[in-house]
């Protein structure tokens, strides 16, 4: 019997509402978006690049609203089971 792979191409996100504006900000990463927090000299900065993409706004939120928006995502993506940030992620052949 062989074995089946289903894939879906929808990301678990966080729902963040601004001003009444609701954004979903995806949980885990897609291909690019490793590459680029890899290449990254800067880890706050390529997050807040991340979030930039997924929340027009970014630049407006203050520093208090960065903190609790970057852990609000931390604690979804644990939720789901996700690798915590610098933590490698599961490997078939660990």
């Amino acid at each position: 019997m062989a074995a089946a792979l289903k894939l879906a191409a929808e990301r678990p996100a966080l729902e963040v509402d601004v001003a009444g504006d609701v954004y979903r900000v995806p949980l885990t990463f897609n291909r690019r978006e490793l590459a680029e927090l890899a290449a990254a000299e800067d880890d706050a900065e390529a997050m807040f690049a991340f979030f930039g993409r997924y929340l027009p706004c970014v630049d407006d939120l203050g520093d208090d609203a960065l903190a609790a928006l970057t852990q609000a995502w931390m604690a979804a993506r644990e939720g789901i089971g996700a690798p915590s940030m610098g933590e490698p992620a599961a490997s078939p052949t660990a």
